[in-house]
């Protein structure tokens, strides 16, 4: 369940805390529309999901995390012939990531909306190292899951479209 398997958010991850105490709120900005699609074909296919969902133990008011192999970057594949990750799935091709991890780590209830992130090669100077890229957000499980929690999740893809409405919602409910 949770950002977890069937338990919780990131099961068998733990709290996303440092000494016991929890982190502070961190506003990240997205990574670049189309990151996501090229670090996939480079091979980076892992998600790394944050929310505040159920877990195996029942906990619902800790942030948690799961590092989960995305399967397509865009809800664009084929799983099977004649199939599409659409129809096998449930989500929206060109607007939502698709990930499943057959460990059952995944969404549930209470995650929605916490940050899908992939790790991407940073060089500065002379040296490099690995940087949190915010690609996406939490948005439900996978069509006709196998278990209550955790057998696939769905998040809603950082599109350009995306951002643009987040932006003007913002400013909108700013006035």
């Amino acid at each position: 369940r949770g950002v977890a398997a069937a338990g919780g958010c990131c099961r068998g991850r733990g709290p996303a805390e440092r000494g016991g105490k929890a982190a502070g709120p961190v506003v990240m900005p997205p990574a670049p529309p189309g990151l996501i699609a090229t670090e996939f074909a480079k091979g980076n296919r892992a998600l790394i999901v944050v929310g505040f969902g159920q877990t195996e133990q029942g906990d619902e008011d800790q942030k948690n995390l799961s590092i989960v192999p995305i399967l397509s970057p865009d809800c664009s594949g084929a799983p099977a012939p004649g199939l599409t990750d659409e129809s096998a799935y449930g989500c929206l091709k060109g607007a939502e990531i698709l990930a499943k991890d057959r460990r059952r780590l995944g969404p549930c209830h209470g995650d929605s909306g916490g940050g899908a992130h992939i790790l991407v090669d940073k060089t500065e100077g002379e040296g490099t190292h690995k940087e949190a890229m915010l690609v996406g957000l939490v948005s439900r499980s996978i069509l006709r899951p196998a278990a209550d929690c955790g057998d696939g999740g769905i998040y809603t893809l950082l599109t350009r479209q995306a951002l643009d409405w987040a932006t003007q919602a913002s400013a909108a409910l700013a006035k």
